[in-house]
């Protein structure tokens, strides 16, 4: 990863800085912590050797070196003279999971330098593709409970008397789920790796008559897709309450990780077994796939959520 002398290593007044300045944004930047333009740090000074920014271990056609932070200002104004020179001055950078850190060459860690190194844990702690994270929530809220069970009266009369508002067999029904995809943090190391990045939902109900046969968590079930066109075609975002419409190949294509809201009406078509029966329970089902680059190589990972829709009876009592 170096090569050659820095151009400091000839020059003996050694330039001790306490700043750095920021070169990339990234997980490493922004996660869990957002770290400033220009930080304070502990004194410290440049190494002696360079970086070779254009090594490409891979062969991926892209350099394999990520340049964060460089160091600034200096005894002298030793780092003003060349800013954010990544191949002499770099003070933080990363090489797939491999991070290098100037932190520590003398005491008094600034909290800024805290965070950063923060950062590097977690980021290089999340090199491995895992499954995205989907759950039904009970409310439009990232923090809700989880919704397994939504329950429903078959008897439309007997809900009315009973004052129950909220049968879903009237009119549209909305849904949430929450999506968490930490692939998506992790291939923010790389801004090339990132822009090969893609996140989607499909939207699923249990059809025994009329469905197609799926693999679902190990288990054969008989699905109809609902995410299109005239069905559940439109999912809202809890953080910015922006839109996203299905595409035409029946997926919604997610920007991050965010909690979603969907309606489907017309449920009664899905739920009635015969003219006067019910189905005792039915699945609506969300597919999300996490499609990513880390490090110059692709990993796909999917996830299958359900919340289940059963019917229950208000009995007269004598």
């Amino acid at each position: 990863m170096t090569q050659g002398f820095s151009n400091n290593s000839f020059d003996n007044t050694g330039h001790t800085t306490s700043h750095a300045s920021k070169v990339n944004e990234g997980a490493m930047t922004q996660y869990p912590y957002y770290i400033s333009s220009s930080i304070s740090t502990a004194t410290t000074h440049s190494q002696y050797y360079q970086l070779a920014m254009e090594e490409d271990s891979n062969h991926d056609g892209t350099n394999d070196i990520v340049v964060w932070f460089c160091l600034k200002n200096g005894k002298e104004n030793a780092y003003t003279y060349s800013p954010n020179d990544v191949r002499n001055n770099y003070y933080f950078y990363s090489k797939g999971n491999v991070i290098y850190t100037g932190v520590g060459h003398k005491t008094g860690i600034t909290q800024q330098e805290q965070q950063l190194f923060a950062n590097a844990v977690i980021a290089a702690a999340n090199v491995t593709a895992v499954d995205p994270e989907a759950t039904f929530l009970d409310d439009f809220d990232p923090v809700a409970s989880q919704e397994e069970y939504r329950y429903y009266m078959p008897d439309r009369l007997k809900a009315s008397e009973a004052g129950d508002t909220s049968n879903i067999l009237d009119g549209d029904n909305t849904f949430c789920i929450r999506i968490r995809d930490y692939n998506m943090v992790a291939s923010n190391l790389s801004n090339t790796d990132s822009n090969a990045n893609s996140l989607t939902m499909e939207l699923y109900i249990e059809d025994d008559k009329n469905g197609k046969e799926m693999n679902i968590n190990g288990e054969s079930v008989k699905v109809s897709k609902i995410s299109v066109s005239g069905k559940a075609d439109i999912l809202k975002k809890y953080s910015d309450g922006q839109t996203i419409t299905v595409n035409q190949e029946g997926k919604f294509q997610l920007q991050g990780n965010d909690t979603f809201q969907f309606s489907l009406n017309d449920m009664e078509s899905y739920l009635k077994e015969t003219n006067t029966t019910y189905k005792k329970e039915c699945r609506i089902f969300a597919k999300v796939d996490s499609k990513v680059t880390l490090y110059g190589v692709p990993a796909n990972k999917e996830t299958w959520t359900s919340v289940s829709l059963k019917p229950r009876q208000l009995f007269d009592l004598d």
